[in-house]
């Protein structure tokens, strides 16, 4: 499978940095775990930190195994928020652009153990958890979320939200990965105006080549054939090819909202000129107090798409 990575691209990660520490005598030693890690307040020297698939800040984690002092941290709210907006927004598009395709988020790949050997990339670090994944439209997900690549085959478009914990994989271990395992498309984003948005894309002759975005922060997908951009207020959105309009989920939603509301007075509208013509037709047919209350309360408790016309008042009120 052709391939725009350099082997030498690929860092062995095994002991995490590496950087130093020094014993009490002085002796300089290699550090197991990265600086920032081991300044964080809860940092735990004996703890087994899983650096490839979880982050970990000062108060908050995704580590559902973490706990210092008995008290569990809480995933990282920036991240969280980033990729509900993200998928939300997706899926929109997709909504939108008539396409349905499955979306997943932190569902691990499987069965990747078929994938051939790279180069400097050790077989233990084959391990994938895509932040969100979007497949293609005839994929079954089972009930349970988890996801064969031998039987599932890989994504159409992996979009990971860049973390310091995360950052050496998402760059130099998952392009690699998935390029190996056929994906489509391979974008790294940020909640942070700090890091613009780049990624991988594979082009009509199979190869696979780094892309970024602009100094406007856009960029062109070749799997949702719109740009795409990442938005300090809304996040990751695409835009609308037929509006140019970039679409937002919850924008999404406020106009339909407004549409629905607009018919809906339409309809009410109708309903309030059809019940006074109604009416004003039966008094001046001239029932007695009883047929017209009684045919008031037809009326209320009838749908008034199902009210009678003009010919059958006309029948039920002349002598």
């Amino acid at each position: 499978m052709a391939t725009a990575l350099s082997e030498t691209s690929v860092r062995d990660t095994s002991l995490q940095e590496t950087t130093v520490d020094k014993t009490d005598n002085g002796i300089v030693v290699s550090a197991r775990h990265p600086a920032w890690l081991r300044a964080l307040w809860h940092y735990d020297p004996n703890y087994d930190y899983d650096l490839e698939h979880h982050e970990y800040d000062e108060f908050h984690t995704t580590d559902p195994y973490y706990i210092d002092s008995e008290v569990r941290l809480s995933p990282t709210p920036e991240h969280s928020v980033f990729l509900d907006r993200a998928g939300r927004n997706l899926e929109t598009f997709l909504e939108l652009r008539g396409r349905h395709c499955p979306i997943t988020r932190e569902v691990p790949i499987q069965n990747l153990e078929a994938l051939p050997a790279y180069p400097g990339l050790a077989r233990s670090r084959y391990r994938i958890e895509p932040d969100l994944a979007m497949w293609p439209p005839e994929t079954v997900i089972a009930p349970d979320r988890a996801v064969s690549w031998r039987e599932q085959g890989a994504p159409l478009l992996v979009l990971e939200c860049l973390s310091p914990a995360t950052e050496t994989k998402d760059r130099e271990d998952n392009p690699v990965i998935y390029d190996l395992m056929g994906v489509a498309e391979y974008w790294i984003c940020s909640p942070s105006d700090r890091h613009p948005m780049f990624g991988y894309q594979r082009t009509d002759a199979g190869e696979w080549v780094s892309v970024a975005a602009g100094t406007n922060r856009e960029a062109w997908s070749l799997v949702l054939q719109t740009r795409i951009r990442t938005d300090p207020v809304h996040g990751f959105q695409c835009q609308d090819p037929a509006t140019g309009n970039w679409v937002d989920m919850e924008r999404n939603l406020q106009a339909k909202g407004m549409e629905i509301g607009r018919a809906e007075g339409m309809e009410i509208g109708k309903a309030e000129s059809k019940r006074e013509a109604l009416l004003d037709l039966a008094r001046g047919l001239h029932p007695t107090p009883a047929e017209y209350q009684a045919f008031v309360r037809e009326l209320d408790q009838a749908p008034w798409t199902e009210w009678p016309d003009i010919a059958t008042v006309l029948q039920r009120f002349q002598r």
